[in-house]
């Protein structure tokens, strides 16, 4: 995979959060609702998608390298609009 300056930076930080557990949430349980790294509409993210069904899509706004806005987006019509890749 071919990553951009924008998307390189945020790989490792969203490849740790993916993987850590959420405070205040039992544990998953091996029911697979991990998040996976993804490109959204062509930058970095992370999808949750049991099943291969994507659920929720965290889509990161970066500006100079940095991670300024943070989006979860659950509702089916707009996660249906989004180009997703993961």
């Amino acid at each position: 995979m071919i990553l951009s300056q924008r998307t390189r930076g945020l790989y490792g930080s969203a490849s740790r959060l993916a993987t850590m557990p959420s405070r205040g949430h039992a544990p998953d349980r091996g029911r697979g609702r991990a998040a996976q790294l993804a490109l959204v509409d062509g930058d970095s993210g992370l999808v949750f998608a049991p099943g291969g069904q994507p659920r929720v899509v965290v889509d990161f706004v970066l500006e100079n390298g940095r991670i300024v806005e943070i989006n979860m987006i659950g509702e089916a019509e707009r996660i249906a609009a989004l180009d997703l890749e993961f």
